[in-house]
């Protein structure tokens, strides 16, 4: 068996103007540094009383995210860009606004038909999962009876928590990812069991409500 905790990074300047930013190496803001630093300090409180390795995108926000991690545990940051954002393509460092009046029909396919989206430049959704899944089950492999962080990116996230539950592409934007969001699971000879999706208990100032969703 192998427990994997599945953790996306903190909130990014682009974050909070709606920049897409798929594989720009943007950095924590103020307040995605402080989540990282509230994730490490009540980590044990809420998700696992130890870890045997920490794994991280190579992208400096999912990266910093995970070191702030690794420190408390004293624990180097094992790098695999397999685990980067979605490519985004020309939509890189634009606005959804931009991106609404730029390329609208692409636009309507990422959240109704994501499996069907392709963008000038960019990857597709399928991919992508392709690439994550390829590195969590080698993670898997190497990590029998530990417990493993996994940093990464909130588009990501969302495929490879669709291929654990065997949920469609089409549907991943139904799995919601709040900045350090936290989600745990259990392998069993290939099998998984999501124990927890999206859990934020760590960010203690922010009340979860559905006017957010």
């Amino acid at each position: 068996m192998t427990r994997l905790i599945l953790i996306r990074h903190g909130q990014t300047e682009w974050n909070i103007i709606g920049k897409f930013q798929g594989q720009s190496d943007t950095e924590l803001s103020s307040e995605g540094i402080r989540q990282a630093e509230l994730l490490a300090e009540h980590f044990e409180e809420f998700y696992a009383n130890h870890i045997d390795a920490i794994y991280s995108s190579d992208l400096k926000r999912a990266r910093d995210t995970a070191e702030t991690l690794g420190r408390k545990y004293s624990m180097e940051v094992q790098l695999d860009s397999r685990l980067r954002e979605v490519h985004f393509g020309k939509w890189e460092g634009e606005s959804i606004s931009e991106i609404k009046k730029s390329d609208p029909k692409n636009f309507s396919r990422l959240f109704t038909s994501p499996d069907l989206l392709k963008i000038d430049g960019g990857e597709t959704f399928e991919q992508v999962q392709i690439r994550a899944m390829e590195s969590i089950r080698e993670i898997i492999d190497k990590n029998s009876n530990r417990t493993v962080v996994v940093a990464a990116h909130g588009a990501i996230l969302r495929t490879i928590i669709g291929a654990m539950l065997d949920v469609p592409l089409r549907c991943i934007w139904k799995i919601r990812q709040d900045n350090t969001a936290v989600n745990l699971a259990r392998v069993d000879d290939g099998n998984f069991m999501l124990a927890l999706i999206n859990g934020t208990a760590h960010l203690k100032s922010s009340a979860f409500s559905f006017d957010t969703l």
